[in-house]
């Protein structure tokens, strides 16, 4: 802290100029709004462009054109055509990611550099960051940046709002759709001097999602209107940032959601769940800075401040009247975490740069049924980190890093032994060339178990286990870049070890426990290749995903909600000055599940999903869109007993 406001003093030009990072964003001359040094954001996102870890790393970002493109207004949007993204319908009525072949609990997500995760169970359904003010995502796979700090097990995604502009701006929309879905987003920018700013507002309402026309009936869904299915999302974001020399400065942001949204009961089961979710609100304050304290020493620092809470309704039956039934029960978190990351970089060696991080952060969750008081747990976590860039010769770099973590329990009686894990990677880059380089990587990653796997019983049904280790993996991987005429690619070749994963044991008729039993193993191949063509670009990626239980005592080699192939294509084209049209299309393939009534392992189905869009500006600044989701109707379901919502037909108004 010392080190912060001392630099915040510091005189203009105390310390020496660098040259931005690519991505930063540069401050065009005004007549009205002086020209300002660029401001580099101080989040891991931006960082990782000026060390060799995107250079050794299986990286692959989403950048602003793309979201353009394809009018994404959404992280789900942005990442579905990422190679070895997969997405599902969680049983709470969000979305749920894989990374080849890792959950979600196991991949850390960032949002303009704050860690996201829930302190409970260690999720974010980023489906409920609605809104457009999406500038980019970065999903970085298994050889992730050790800066990140702890849980990165399977990979990082870095999720980056537009940043705040000297030149004034507004953009506004309006959407609605034939399943009754009303959208409205505005963001606003400006400056002045030193000063820069932003922020947005977005709300988005539905009273159901429809189900496909080919759609059979079940015991509990009749088809059409979703059973179950409304929601309302409201968001809102401000940013600040300020330039307070050459050497210097300061942004502040804030968001607030609130949201609130029904659960629709599996369709398949025997024991359907009748959840509402009438509160789910979080709220994030951060402060970053950066600093150019020496010609060999900087420093970025991001402070952070997020609160969660959220209401459960579970119901006896699907009138959602009464509870009576012993499942029946009124559920609140009231949960917050606060921090701080901070990342010295230093450049004292002569070989490459050397970039650290110190780090921690403190979880506390309050949680109750009915009216009962607050229960309390709590954890601390503190890492320290540090990478290497070695560059060998002008073709060949190196790069080796490592981080030490610590998980101290600190809640009301807890008396739990603190955990340690050590992780650690290296990597070698080979520029073979202008049209061709390689990767050879491996990494030893791990997660520590959230506070509901350590201390959740589940309403009775589960003794908790708070000596759970961490979950540990091996990956290992080879990457080829690659260019030819207008084409750019890359393939990579990965295999991933997990060891002491955690899952459920059956202790008694009754009764389980989570424990670390579990072993598996991720093995496949990512293929992605895009171009530019005249007035439009093109691209396609594919994913064959092998993914293997291989736990001692294991019934079935499969592991659920992983499939075999995933192939996604995207295309957009320009029609004239004032039209474009676009597509995408996803087919994803051979994945498996077990079914929660039988315990039998069967076959989903395989999805096809096209969807279109077409744009003409009917004035300088005012368009009009239309959108065709699941254009071929596809009755899909994309976990067991969740069936996709069918064709949606949106048309729109953007105004800037």
């Amino acid at each position: 802290m010392v080190i912060l406001v001392a630099a915040l003093v510091l005189p203009h030009g105390a310390g020496a100029q660098h040259d931005p990072p690519p991505d930063a964003v540069a401050a065009p001359a005004q007549d009205t709004i002086p020209a300002v040094p660029a401001y580099r954001l101080a989040e891991i996102v931006v960082l990782e462009t000026r060390n060799a870890v995107t250079r050794a790393a299986t990286v692959h970002e989403v950048g602003r054109e793309r979201i353009e493109e394809l009018d994404i207004r959404s992280p789900v949007e942005a990442m579905e055509h990422v190679p070895g993204v997969y997405f599902s319908q969680s049983s709470r009525s969000g979305h749920t990611f894989r990374l080849r072949g890792f959950d979600q609990r196991q991949v850390s997500v960032f949002v303009d550099g704050v860690p996201v995760s829930l302190p409970y169970d260690g999720l974010v359904d980023i489906s409920q960051f609605v809104g457009s003010d999406l500038e980019s995502v970065r999903v970085s796979h298994g050889f992730s940046s050790l800066l990140h700090g702890a849980n990165s097990l399977g990979g990082v995604v870095n999720l980056r709002t537009r940043p705040p502009a000297a030149t004034p701006s507004l953009h506004a929309r309006l959407e609605g759709s034939d399943h009754g879905r009303s959208f409205a987003s505005a963001e606003v920018a400006g400056g002045t001097g030193r000063l820069r700013f932003s922020g947005s507002a977005a709300w988005e309402r539905a009273s159901s999602f429809h189900l496909s026309d080919r759609f059979l009936p079940t015991a509990n869904e009749e088809g059409g209107a979703r059973a179950n299915s409304s929601y309302e999302r409201k968001r809102f974001t401000g940013r600040g940032h300020y330039l307070i020399n050459e050497s210097h400065g300061v942004s502040l942001a804030a968001s607030a959601i609130d949201n609130r949204f029904d659960v629709p009961p599996n369709a398949l089961s025997s024991h359907p769940r009748f959840w509402r979710f009438p509160v789910w609100r979080k709220g994030v304050i951060s402060l970053s800075t950066d600093h150019d304290l020496t010609s060999w020493l900087g420093l970025r620092t991001v402070w952070f401040h997020d609160r969660h809470r959220n209401m459960l309704r579970s119901f006896d039956d699907a009138t959602f009247t009464t509870q009576e039934r012993r499942y029946a029960f009124d559920s609140e978190y009231d949960d917050h975490s606060s921090g701080f990351n901070l990342y010295p970089s230093f450049s004292v060696l002569s070989v490459g740069a050397t970039d650290a991080v110190v780090s921690y952060r403190r979880d506390v969750h309050r949680g109750r049924d009915w009216d009962d008081p607050f229960d309390r747990q709590a954890t601390d976590l503190v890492t320290v980190g540090l990478e290497q860039d070695l560059d060998w010769s002008d073709a060949v770099s190196f790069m080796v890093g490592g981080n030490v973590s610590e998980l101290r329990p600190t809640g009301d009686g807890d008396d739990a032994l603190p955990v340690r894990q050590l992780n650690a990677q290296a990597a070698v880059r080979h520029q073979h060339g202008e049209a061709l380089a390689s990767r050879v990587a491996v990494a030893r990653k791990s997660r520590f178990p959230t506070m509901k796997e350590l201390y959740s019983a589940r309403h009775g049904r589960n003794l908790p286990n708070p000596d759970l280790r961490a979950e540990t993996a091996i990956h290992t991987e080879v990457w080829l870049d690659m260019a030819t005429g207008a084409w750019q690619g890359s393939a990579a070749l990965f295999r991933s070890q997990l060891t002491d994963a955690i899952t459920d044991v059956v202790i008694e008729p009754g009764l389980r426990q989570l424990q670390n039993l579990s072993r598996a193993r991720m093995e496949g191949i990512e293929l992605d290749a895009r171009r530019s063509v005249q007035n439009g670009t093109i691209g396609v990626a594919y994913t064959l995903l092998r993914a293997l239980n291989r736990s001692p005592d294991r019934e079935s080699d499969r592991l659920e909600y992983r499939p075999a192939h995933r192939l996604s294509a995207m295309g957009s084209l320009r029609l004239g000055e004032r039209s474009r049209i676009g597509g995408d299309m996803s087919y994803t393939a051979s994945q498996h599940y077990q079914n929660l009534d039988t315990g039998a392992w069967e076959p989903l189905n395989d999805m096809l999903m096209i969807n279109l869009r077409a744009e003409h500006r009917l004035l300088d600044r005012l368009s009009v869109y239309a959108r065709v989701g699941n254009l071929l109707d596809g009755a899909y379901f994309s976990r067991f007993g969740l069936p996709s919502p069918g064709r949606e037909l949106s048309i729109g108004l953007k105004a800037r």
